[in-house]
């Protein structure tokens, strides 16, 4: 007959596994890209004897995560919107700052400019009109040049930020590359367990990174996550990372 206290025990060990999860997910509720995780119980095989089968218990088939995959896709999607949206609006804001500074404005230069080449053409001897054309054209001249230093100031700016953005993505892509590493590490070795906790952690890895470029991400066979960056430009495949640069 079945060992009652081998069955009993399993159901005892099982629980205890339950209660470990539970308190994992309660430890974690404040932690930042945690999923939650539940325990999926399965009977054990029976035992066939003389009069039938019994029952050996219950054990743990597997943890999982409680995730919406179709959700997490698309907060990578609009993470990408978001930062997109919010660099051009920063930078846009910026420029119209800049055209808009009345020291920067062309318009006056160039009124006065026209309107001295007019009075120069219909006195084109006098002294007077013609110093006028002078003066308004150098003054057109540095209002050129005021507003070509703001323009190259701003664009210094942009490169600045970008060059950091591009230095962000690099280090984003090396992180995932090692974290899929251990995935697949773990599924190599024991295919029937989920490795939670590093899933979540490329998780958080791949919305801070889509925070910097839009991404499209691929799951493979081997528990790995591929991400694309623009035009089908592979980023991370495996535990393989590509690396950026800006070209000037």
């Amino acid at each position: 007959m079945a060992d009652p206290l081998r069955t009993g025990s399993s159901a005892l060990l099982a629980f205890q596994r339950a209660i470990a999860t539970t308190s994992h997910n309660i430890s974690n509720s404040a932690t930042e890209g945690y999923t939650r995780q539940q325990v999926d119980f399965s009977a054990n095989l029976a035992v066939q004897k003389d009069f039938g089968y019994v029952g050996q218990g219950v054990l743990v088939a597997d943890i999982k995560r409680l995730e919406d995959t179709f959700a997490q896709k698309q907060l990578f999607v609009t993470g990408a919107e978001l930062a997109r949206v919010s660099t051009l609006h920063e930078y846009a804001g910026q420029l119209d700052s800049l055209l808009a500074d009345d020291g920067l404005n062309l318009a006056p230069a160039l009124n006065d400019f026209f309107d001295a080449l007019a009075d120069a053409n219909n006195n084109p001897t006098d002294i007077v009109t013609r110093h006028g054309v002078v003066n308004a054209a150098d003054n057109l001249t540095r209002s050129f040049n005021s507003l070509s230093d703001g323009l190259e100031s701003t664009g210094s700016q942009y490169r600045g930020a970008l060059q950091g953005s591009v230095n962000e993505i690099n280090s984003l892509s090396k992180q995932l590359a090692d974290v899929n590493s251990s995935i697949m590490s773990v599924y190599r070795d024991t295919s029937s367990r989920t490795p939670n906790d590093l899933i979540d952690e490329r998780n958080r890895l791949l919305s801070q990174l889509s925070e910097q470029v839009g991404i499209t991400t691929i799951e493979t066979s081997d528990g790995g996550t591929d991400v694309y960056i623009a035009h089908g430009q592979a980023l991370v495949t495996g535990s393989e990372a590509m690396e950026l640069t800006v070209i000037s």
